[in-house]
């Protein structure tokens, strides 16, 4: 399965960092509870997250960017969206 079908998106400069789509608009303070939740699941060592909101035609669309050092494949990346979602909504 590609990355795009799972709602996710490699950076096309650094396989350390992916764009991890969110179905609704997230606050700081929910991405930072869940990131240490995330962070000690899988502890990666080097694992930094932050908040991107595109606006496309008419709506916005939200995603976390997550920095991983040495990246993570496709898979990895999906259970790591889905820890997401299921510790904020």
């Amino acid at each position: 399965m590609k990355f795009a079908e799972l709602n996710i998106f490699k950076d096309s400069n650094s396989d350390d960092v992916a764009y991890l789509e969110m179905p609704k608009h997230i606050t700081w303070k929910q991405l930072k509870k869940a990131e240490e939740i995330v962070k000690n699941t899988y502890r990666y060592k080097d694992f930094k997250t932050s908040i991107v909101s595109i606006f496309q035609k008419d709506r916005y669309r939200e995603f976390i960017s997550v920095y991983i050092k040495g990246g993570c494949d496709c898979e990895r990346l999906s259970e790591v969206r889905n820890n997401f979602i299921k510790q904020i909504f």
